[in-house]
């Protein structure tokens, strides 16, 4: 067992769901791209605030960091 440093995002796949850890949100959404790039459909991303259990949605896909870096995989 170990401690959580930073923030969980809970992933719905339309077969699955994920729970991952990442510090920043530009790590999240090169996982996410990677994630997609491989053929993944995601429906929805979470973040998950263990302090209030609120659930705020992450709209990645309309997000400008993502596209960059969702363009920038697609290239290589």
């Amino acid at each position: 067992m170990r401690k959580i440093e930073n923030k969980l995002y809970r992933i719905q796949y339309y077969t699955r769901v994920e729970i991952v850890e990442a510090e920043i949100k530009k790590e999240l959404f090169e996982y996410l791209a990677k994630q997609e790039s491989k053929g993944y459909l995601i429906s929805s991303v979470v973040e998950i605030d263990y302090y209030t259990g609120k659930t705020p949605r992450i709209a990645f896909k309309t997000n400008n960091e993502y596209k960059k870096i969702k363009r920038t995989l697609q290239i290589k």
